[in-house]
Formats: structure tokens, sequence, C-alpha cells
């Protein structure tokens, strides 16, 4: 049996690859620290982030244990020929691998 090399495209398709990412809705305020993550959802879905419908940001913020950098994204919304979607821009979204790397995702869940 050969192996079979799948290229950039066909594995976003498929929901891996790059421009993918799991992400969980969350919570952030303002303090006298910086920015805080107050909550993370329990619900976990993967999305295709490298949408034009996607905003991202690299944030600095308070953990649990510590201070760590993570991407977050909101939800911009698009227009196309079919509809369009409204933006969301108050909900935001934490990658979960972020929250890995910084040691902070057994500590939410």
């Amino acid at each position: 049996m050969s192996a079979e090399v799948l290229d950039d495209r066909a594995l976003e398709l498929a929901g891996t690859g790059s421009g993918w990412a799991t992400i969980a809705e969350c919570r952030l305020k303002a303090s006298d620290r910086g920015l805080e993550l107050v909550s993370v959802d329990r619900v976990w879905f993967e999305d295709y982030v490298d949408d034009p419908a996607w905003l991202e940001e690299e944030l600095e913020v308070w953990g649990i244990r510590r201070k760590f950098r993570a991407h977050f994204y909101r939800w911009r919304g698009f227009k196309e020929e079919d509809g369009e979607s409204a933006p969301d821009l108050n909900r935001w979204y934490v990658a979960i691998s972020d929250l890995e790397e910084a040691g902070e995702l057994e500590l939410w869940f």
C-alpha cells in the first residue's frame, strides 16, 4: 500500500491542517493587572480561522496561575451573493492549543 500525501488544501477541507484551530468561547475582563481570562466554555469546536470572517488577535492575558500569550478570535461576519452573516465582535474565542501550551488547559477543565 502506498502512502498518500495530502496537500494543505485537502487537509483544510478535512478540518485539519493550517488555518484550522480548536477554539472555545471565553470571557475576558480588564483589571488593574491587565486583561484577565475570566471563563472558558466547555464546548469546543474546530473552525477555519484563516477565513476573513474571523478577526484574530494575539493577546497577553492573566490566566489562573500566570500571564501568557494566546490567540483570540471574534466573528467579523461576511457578505456574499447568497447572503450575509452579522458580526458578533463582543463574543471572544480562545485557541485551545494556546491554553494547553501555557499549562492552563487542565486548570479550566
